[in-house]
């Protein structure tokens, strides 16, 4: 039989039925999982040399394991995390909070990755790991006016570790509309903050909107570490720029910026209801390739 390709990219296998990263699993057969494709026993080879991955115990043709695991990681992560970032045609983008998840539902015609409601409205999510919306299903969504958002996962690398891969789900990797019937708005009113804020999002990098924040930890397999990720998820107006090799001559809405924060600043806001207009405190700069030095503390913008 020939052997799966690549397997140094499948660092997520299938443990009591759940996804789990190779960092938090024993090494050898002890881990207990499974390949996420074809169901097969998995090793985790945790050695002192090469990187940290899975490979099936027996000589099986596992083709696209790695791209498997990504797509199941990305449908759990939404029906856990209940929102994702989405294209907005009033403020560039907008916070969707989703009421409920359906993991690839039959509607007879189709079987979308997820299926949601915001609002009260049906919307359709497709996740790109390899390929887009084939052709017969696209053009059955725009026949029929149903709401589709697709999120492009497929540049993304396969080994990512699960705060990485949360962030780009979530927040970063490209999404783009199939079809949308209208604009939706989240339900936590970020249409009606930017409304009556759209005049201070300046973004100086102190005075600034954040739709909340990421405050995670784990263990680095690669680094062989424990690490904290801690980000504060901020608005920016899209701006025109360019260098010697490009030029962005026009642009408008607004984009997302991930800025660090120290645990004091979780502190501050941990209790707070987003989005929020906050006023930022840095630790002293010291000069790396970050646009801006760790927020030490945040509070509430005083702005009639």
């Amino acid at each position: 039989m020939e052997s799966n390709q690549n397997n140094s990219e499948l660092v997520y296998g299938e443990f009591n039925g759940k996804l789990v990263h190779i960092s938090a699993v024993e090494s050898g057969l002890e881990c207990g999982c499974f390949c996420p494709k074809c169901n097969t026993p998995l090793i985790a080879k945790k050695g002192e040399i090469n990187t940290h991955h899975f490979a099936h115990a027996s000589e099986v043709f596992c083709h696209g394991a790695a791209e498997t695991a990504l797509h199941l990681f990305a449908k759990k992560l939404l029906e856990d995390e209940k929102k994702l970032l989405a294209p907005s045609q009033q403020s560039g983008s907008t916070l969707l909070t989703l009421d409920e998840v359906f993991i690839e539902p039959n509607l007879g015609a189709y079987r979308p990755d997820i299926q949601t409601h915001i609002d009260g409205k049906l919307i359709d999510i497709e996740i790109k790991v390899t390929h887009g919306i084939e052709e017969k299903k696209r053009n059955y969504v725009i026949d029929n006016s149903i709401n589709m958002l697709e999120i492009d996962l497929s540049k993304l690398e396969r080994d990512l570790p699960p705060s990485k891969l949360r962030e780009a789900i979530l927040y970063t990797a490209p999404r783009s509309w199939i079809f949308r019937k209208g604009e939706l708005d989240s339900n936590c009113q970020l249409a009606e903050f930017f409304s009556s804020k759209i005049g201070e999002l300046s973004f100086d990098g102190r005075a600034v909107c954040a739709l909340g924040f990421i405050d995670a930890e784990g263990y680095s397999a690669k680094n062989n570490s424990e690490f904290e990720h801690r980000r504060l998820v901020v608005v920016k107006p899209i701006q025109s720029r360019g260098s010697r090799h490009f030029q962005i001559h026009s642009s408008c809405g607004y984009d997302v910026e991930l800025i660090q924060i120290g645990t004091e600043c979780v502190d501050s806001i941990k209790d707070l209801t987003f989005p929020v207009m906050l006023d930022l405190t840095f630790e002293p700069f010291i000069r790396s390739r970050q646009r801006f030095p760790r927020v030490l503390g945040a509070a509430l913008t005083k702005v009639d």
